[in-house]
């Protein structure tokens, strides 16, 4: 199958617009900046793996119909994009949990050597 970059694109524009998402933010949550997400869109390049695996499991997006599926989402995506937006709120937090976490056990590691 070849890929059509620009179809991939402007599905993803479409999703990231459901979100309520600006190219920014939208990058700046998967680590990639204003001008990677604008490349995607436009069908300059086509993201790593990483960014896609963070569009299924936080996003819930159907990578298989974004990139095959011409106006993947139109009627449907706000719902998906609701959950999604209810995912990245519970992803970050799991990464604050996972870093307390960290750092009580690294407290509880110094206070066990000095005694």
């Amino acid at each position: 199958m070849n890929l059509d970059l620009t179809l991939f694109g402007e599905n993803l524009k479409r999703y990231r617009e459901a979100l309520g998402k600006s190219q920014e933010k939208f990058g700046e949550e998967n680590g990639i900046g204003k001008a990677g997400i604008s490349n995607y869109e436009n069908g300059v390049s086509f993201p790593k793996q990483a960014f896609l695996m963070r569009l299924v499991l936080v996003y819930k997006a159907d990578i298989n119909k974004m990139l095959t599926l011409k106006g993947y989402g139109d009627p449907a995506i706000e719902a998906i994009a609701e959950r999604a937006n209810a995912n990245v709120d519970m992803f970050e937090l799991n990464q604050k949990l996972e870093k307390m976490q960290d750092e009580i056990d690294s407290l509880k590691s110094n206070s066990q050597a000095a005694s």
